[in-house]
């Protein structure tokens, strides 16, 4: 682990992400349908659509979607560039892991 840890405060990942939420306190059901949700929205990616267009068409996160009233920009899933220690672990790890160009796998984190 401090291996890994060494080398991501060395170089810098760019990421885009998709959120689907759960409740706080998630059921099975409430987990097996968000995983079931991003799994068909992962598809869609796969399959060439854009991932920008499906991010505001379908994340949870408000920052992904423009805001009409205040004029903001939505960052269209965009997160930018980051190294090791400055998003939670499993996201992290999931973008260190995940090949250029690739999609990773879903994964849970507390958000």
């Amino acid at each position: 682990m401090v291996k890994d840890a060494y080398y991501r405060i060395k170089y810098e990942v760019k990421a885009k992400h998709i959120l689907i939420r759960t409740p706080a306190i998630a059921t099975p059901s409430d987990t097996l349908l968000a995983f079931k949700k991003i799994n068909e929205i992962r598809e869609k990616i796969k399959k060439g659509e854009d991932f920008e267009k499906i991010a505001v068409e379908f994340s949870e996160d408000p920052s992904a979607k423009d805001d009409p009233q205040t004029g903001r920009q939505g960052n269209k899933g965009n997160l930018g560039y980051f190294s090791a220690f400055r998003m939670v672990f499993p996201f992290e790890d999931a973008a260190y892991n995940t090949k250029v160009g690739e999609v990773s796998m879903p994964f849970k984190t507390r958000f």
